[in-house]
């Protein structure tokens, strides 16, 4: 009688008997494999949080956090990627916020922090290569005077900032918007995730 290859579980050809002692054998094996998985998988520190993958246009895209206990994560990392008609700088805002509560600070320049209605987050290129551009941005728990979720971000030919979201902690994240400042859309095939590290 055959068996298949990782588990060896029985493959019964059509002339072959069988017993219920063999389903019983094969339903213990995939039981334990089961188990073992689950068990590696509780071990990874990091896990996928929220998502979002664009079908259409849109003048945003928005990853929905409510309900999702953040304080399990010691930092939270932000995967984006995105496609529009022409260049266009790509901003963010948490929790839909608008208000001059948004600061940053460039490494190497000013010691002063600039206050605004959004954070930075790349560039998309210009139309002639595709409109195409994409990133990362790391959440951190409050470690700055300003009482926030500190956010960091390396960005392309322009060096490191540091950002900082006013008043508000990581645990009270409750949705991140992405969008263009020159108000234009993100077309289809744009997307975003957000991992925790436990």
């Amino acid at each position: 009688m055959a068996q298949t290859e990782h588990l060896g579980l029985h493959q019964w050809e059509t002339t072959d008997s069988f017993l219920r002692t063999d389903f019983n054998e094969d339903f213990a094996k995939i039981d334990a494999a089961v188990g073992t998985m689950e068990g590696h998988l509780a071990a990874v520190p990091v896990e996928k949080i929220a998502s979002v993958n664009l079908a259409e246009k849109s003048s945003q895209m928005e990853l929905d956090l409510s309900g999702i206990d953040l304080s399990r994560y010691t930092c939270l990392r932000l995967v984006w990627y995105g496609v529009g008609t022409a260049r266009s700088t790509v901003c963010m805002r948490v929790n839909g916020l608008t208000g001059n509560i948004y600061y940053s600070q460039t490494v190497g320049s000013s010691s002063a922090q600039n206050d605004g209605n959004y954070l930075y987050l790349g560039a998309l290129s210009e139309a002639d290569y595709g409109g195409r551009g994409g990133g990362f941005a790391d959440f951190f728990p409050s470690c700055t005077a300003l009482g926030g979720a500190l956010f960091y971000t390396t960005r392309p030919y322009y060096g490191s900032d540091h950002f900082a979201v006013d008043g508000i902690a990581l645990e009270e994240l409750d949705s991140i918007q992405i969008y263009l400042s020159s108000g234009g859309e993100l077309k289809a095939g744009s997307r975003a995730a957000l991992y925790g590290l436990k």
